[in-house]
């Protein structure tokens, strides 16, 4: 009788084990293994992606235990910018330091410039967020004033570029799943804590991803920028949206006028939530949305309540111009991210009837001891 007890004991207690999965992160597959950067050290790593030498420059805190799956942020650079300068820019390494999460910096295609229209471009970095590379658009031309239209030098892979087109013509989204595979192949991550977040032409490609890459992140931030004129996606699956911008931007006005530096046209950032929280059923008139920070630079945020899967979808102001918000802004980013982790599904019937079964058991063996 003792040994088909303890058969069934342990029958049902590799069941639940087993299943158990259902309640923890999901974790990926290079959990168990050494990671390609040192904990506490930035570094670059190469991928190669469409047939060119791409990459990232990933950061580890020094808490990084690649037993333990751990959240990670995307951080995509803005137009002319980098890895190591969007590090430097935003602050993140120092701030996924204190609080545990990993970042990484993915790179953009780029091309040498040198002089164009008498000014010194050199080498342009930039991200293919669709719309600036399709002018005109579902709505028309993305600039206003023909004296912009041929302002920005023509990526090469573009071939030719039409009027008010200004960025990469690569393929930027199927690169950033690469870089996703890679990371989880060779990293802990917790893949219900994917996110991305980026900056000014970085913010519309994260933009981009949120509608693209939906089955993947988590959560998405666009900062101080959004797509261009007529191509504001949406989704209507779960994703979680925090876009920012400055009330003095003259580079991507957040009401959606013309831009007084360059004359091209984005979405307004009100539109860009309003546009996610009819997709995900939330409410279309916005409430107040508290911050810690709120009042400082005179932030104020407000979100669209009550979504049907639970998401939050937030828009947020504050008197800066087309600058990162120094301080505060990582804890508010950060607190958003964290509130927008893929919900942990519930524990399956055979799963709940293991555990029961388990217990059951457990006790008639105390009544009997």
């Amino acid at each position: 009788m003792f040994i088909r007890n303890l058969s069934l004991f342990v029958s049902l207690l590799a069941i639940s084990v087993f299943l158990a999965a259902d309640l923890r992160a999901e974790s990926s597959a290079g959990c168990g293994l050494t990671p390609p950067t040192s904990p506490g050290v930035s570094g670059n790593v190469s991928l190669a992606y469409g047939g060119l030498n791409r990459g990232y420059r990933l950061h580890l805190p020094p808490s990084y235990d690649p037993n333990t799956p751990m959240p990670i942020v995307m951080s995509t650079h803005g137009y002319y910018s980098s890895g190591a300068t969007n590090e430097s820019f935003t602050g993140l390494s120092n701030h996924a330091n204190a609080n545990d999460y990993i970042v990484v910096y993915p790179e953009s295609t780029s091309f040498y410039a040198g002089s164009y229209n008498g000014e010194w471009w050199g080498q342009v970095k930039s991200w293919n967020d669709l719309g600036c590379s399709q002018s005109p658009g579902p709505e028309g031309p993305l600039c206003v004033d023909p004296q912009w239209e041929d302002y920005y030098p023509c990526p090469t892979e573009c071939g030719s570029c039409g009027p008010c087109e200004s960025c990469s013509c690569n393929d930027d989204v199927g690169f950033i799943s690469a870089l996703l595979d890679d990371l989880e192949s060779k990293l802990c991550l917790d893949l219900n804590r994917i996110y991305g977040v980026g900056y000014s032409n970085g913010a519309g490609f994260a933009h981009r991803l949120a509608c693209t890459l939906d089955d993947r992140l988590a959560a998405v931030i666009p900062q101080h920028g959004a797509l261009p004129k007529g191509y504001n996606c949406a989704t209507d699956d779960r994703m979680p949206l925090l876009i920012i911008g400055g009330t003095n931007d003259t580079i991507i006005p957040i009401d959606g006028s013309p831009s007084p530096s360059d004359g091209f046209v984005y979405s307004s950032m009100p539109d860009v939530a309003a546009g996610f929280a009819e997709a995900q059923g939330c409410d279309l008139l916005t409430s107040s949305y508290p911050t810690p920070a709120d009042g400082t630079d005179a932030l104020t945020c407000v979100q669209h309540d009550n979504c049907d899967n639970d998401a939050e979808v937030v828009f947020c102001q504050w008197n800066g111009g087309h600058d990162y918000p120094d301080g505060w802004g990582n804890d508010l980013f950060w607190t958003f991210l964290q509130n927008n982790a893929r919900p942990v599904p519930e524990p399956s019937a055979t799963l709940q009837m293991s555990l029961g079964l388990l217990s059951i058991f457990l006790l008639n063996r105390r009544k009997r001891a």
